[in-house]
């Protein structure tokens, strides 16, 4: 069992054009995550299979700001909140090929996820006119993805291993990522 816990904090910083008056702003911003999962290692001769499970959750504030420059046009920015949930569960396998005092490890990992997020607001009014404000929203959203991999590791021992892992995560629409890694492993 694996968990860890955190803490975020960055700046946000806006520049905006209205006609020909610039307005400046800058709002605080904070991340608290925290992850759970469970996995097993499972070892039949030369093959390896590590079935796991995990939760994630993020969640996301940013601070309320006005921006500068003449009230009757700067905005004023309310408090806004997401948060997202990802439930994933996904088998990871390598089988070990012997190769002298070396071995060559080709691997496959299979993951699915689900993402929900949920709805923001972000309150917004002109600063000199609070009293009429608006609303930005965004719905609650959920999606399916799905994430695979291939890999070749050659391992020189305990210590060194050099490897090539290529990675696929999509979903159901149009999200899709590639990437190609090199991992290079050693001592020092």
């Amino acid at each position: 069992m694996d968990f860890a816990l955190g803490y975020g904090s960055l700046g946000f910083d806006s520049t905006r054009w209205q006609n020909s008056t610039l307005l400046l702003g800058g709002r605080d911003r904070s991340q608290v995550f925290g992850s759970l999962g469970i996995s097993g290692m499972f070892t039949a001769g030369r093959l390896q299979l590590a079935p796991y499970g995990r939760f994630d959750r993020v969640r996301s504030r940013l601070g309320a700001y006005v921006e500068s420059g003449p009230a009757n046009v700067a905005l004023s920015y309310g408090e806004a909140t997401a948060v997202e949930n990802v439930f994933a569960a996904g088998l990871y396998a390598n089988y070990r090929i012997p190769l002298g005092r070396a071995s060559l490890e080709p691997s496959v990992r299979l993951e699915g996820r689900r993402v929900h997020m949920s709805s923001i607001d972000q309150p917004l009014s002109y600063y000199d006119w609070p009293g009429y404000g608006y609303v930005l929203s965004t719905e609650n959203s959920s999606e399916s993805q799905m994430l695979g991999g291939l890999g070749l590791m050659l391992r020189m021992g305990d210590e060194f291993s050099m490897g090539i892992e290529y990675s696929y995560a999509g979903n159901n629409g149009t999200y899709r990522n590639e990437s190609l890694r090199a991992i290079v492993r050693a001592p020092f």
